[in-house]
């Protein structure tokens, strides 16, 4: 009996030596996350938005709005006129000064070498210059005809000097290629950052002009429409 007991306090004794000396549970630390952490973690991430491109703002179109094949000119009631390549000379210029005032300058009629036709005249309105030919792009050889309208300075005088859809000087690349989805740029030559654009490269009508360089941010310096003298070295 005495045995018996004495073993039983041993059995007891080892046991509760046993497991005082088991090392204790680990307990969630910064260095072992859980799971529902990492599971808020991944379902909180999101892709940044792409950048947007800047929105296009047209200009606005003043008295006198040059196009592809001539220009519109606005009257007092608001009713646009249109002014084409080809037409008389004496009446797009008359039509002009009706509606801005006297020229600045007027070449008179001379020949130019980089010019068509035999002879040529270039009458400017501040930025403005409309360009008439005697005999040139099929015209008959005595006929005095409008054939070419350029845009250069600040394009500021006569006011808002655009196209109908809003493009003069100051517009962006960025802008070009908003207004005319087919526009082509491009350098004219490759020891300078200035841009040479065309608004409808694949053939018909167009305009075309410089830019300060080819960024999107280069905005157009010059630009003009029609065949009468060359721009472009």
């Amino acid at each position: 009996m005495c045995r018996s007991a004495a073993l039983l306090v041993a059995v007891v004794c080892l046991v509760s030596c046993s497991d005082s000396n088991a090392a204790p549970a680990p307990s969630p630390t910064a260095d072992t996350p859980t799971v529902s952490a990492a599971v808020t973690a991944t379902s909180t991430t999101t892709a940044s938005p792409p950048p947007t491109a800047v929105p296009f703002v047209p200009k606005k179109t003043g008295a006198v709005i040059p196009y592809e094949t001539g220009v519109f000119v606005r009257s007092a009631d608001q009713t646009l006129v249109a002014l084409p390549f080809g037409a008389d000379a004496d009446l797009v210029r008359a039509a002009v000064t009706k509606l801005i005032g006297s020229s600045d300058r007027d070449s008179a009629w001379h020949k130019a070498d980089r010019c068509n036709g035999e002879a040529t005249r270039r009458v400017t309105w501040g930025d403005l210059e409309l360009v008439f030919s005697k005999g040139a792009n099929g015209t008959l050889p005595d006929d005095l005809t409008f054939q070419q309208w350029h845009v250069n300075g600040r394009g500021t005088r006569p006011t808002s000097v655009a196209t109908p859809e809003g493009i003069g000087i100051g517009s962006t690349v960025s802008d070009l290629k908003q207004a005319y989805r087919s526009v082509k740029i491009a350098k004219p030559k490759r020891s300078d950052d200035l841009g040479l654009f065309i608004s409808v490269p694949e053939g018909g009508p167009f305009f075309q002009g410089f830019t300060a360089d080819t960024t999107d941010r280069g905005p157009i310096t010059s630009m003009w429409a029609g065949l009468a003298c060359q721009r472009v070295e």
